[in-house]
């Protein structure tokens, strides 16, 4: 059993209402230049009706756009941490409380799954990739809003930028993102190098990077999964003390995860 982490409450989102960003701010931050959410639904629904789901979905803006371009060719799920996130009864939209790390979906169930913000406030975001993976259909696809690279802009200007991050920036460059941290013999690790020991292994994870329109330098680090083996395992362990330690950091949103590479 996962032992219970104890962290302020504004830093893991289990407070306040849930997301209220609609359709075309998911396409701008997720998908590159060219590429819609709408597009790849059309593409899917060649093939017949399509089930969709939106992790974090909080009011439901982005279902209720959904339905009404798509109508009755796509059903419709979306599923918040709880109750407080949004609303629970939408006509034609069904909605779940559900914790993507042990999620209670049954597996290969959707075509499509997306998210955007969530991401960064979860704890365990390995659980959660795997989970999110388990329930997609074979060849189905996941896009998710990740992750970012901090720089000093991120912080208030009244804020020095913890010398963690400095350090972390300095060591991995323009393969860092801040909230999922790995060690390897005591090394910080790439991310990005794991991704890619992972495709060599029959997996299909691409890492859509998009810069920051606010500050031009530091980016946002998304991920599409398409379902291409039976199960997805990270080659990790959780590091639970280094995560507590890093909980206390100011970050403004969001949760770090520290992760030991296995040998």
């Amino acid at each position: 059993m996962m032992k219970k982490i104890k962290v302020p409450l504004k830093k893991t989102y289990l407070s306040g209402k849930g997301l209220i960003r609609g359709l075309e701010r998911m396409n701008k931050s997720i998908f590159p230049k060219g590429i819609t959410l709408e597009k790849i639904i059309k593409n899917k629904l060649k093939n017949g009706k399509i089930r969709l789901l939106e992790i974090g979905c909080g009011e439901g803006t982005v279902l209720k756009e959904l339905k009404q371009k798509f109508g009755a060719n796509i059903e419709l799920w979306g599923s918040n941490l709880l109750k407080s996130h949004g609303n629970l009864n939408m006509k034609g939209i069904n909605i779940r409380i559900d914790d993507i790390t042990h999620s209670k979906f049954k597996s290969s169930y959707f075509d499509v799954i997306v998210s955007q913000v969530t991401f960064p406030h979860i704890i365990r975001k390995d659980k959660a990739l795997e989970e999110t993976y388990r329930i997609l259909k074979p060849n189905g696809a996941a896009f998710i809003e990740f992750d970012q690279k901090f720089n000093k802009n991120y912080f208030k200007e009244a804020e020095k930028m913890p010398e963690f991050f400095q350090i972390l920036n300095k060591n991995l460059g323009n393969e860092t993102i801040s909230r999922f941290i790995i060690y390897k013999n005591g090394g910080l690790y790439s991310f990005f190098k794991l991704i890619k020991d992972l495709n060599k292994k029959g997996y299909k994870i691409r890492i859509l990077k998009k810069t920051s329109e606010k500050t031009g330098t530091d980016y946002f680090c998304n991920l599409q999964m398409i379902k291409t083996l039976p199960k997805l395992k990270f080659p990790l362990s959780y590091n639970l003390e280094e995560s507590q330690k890093l909980a206390q950091i100011p970050l403004g949103y969001g949760y770090v995860d520290v992760y030991n590479l296995k040998q």
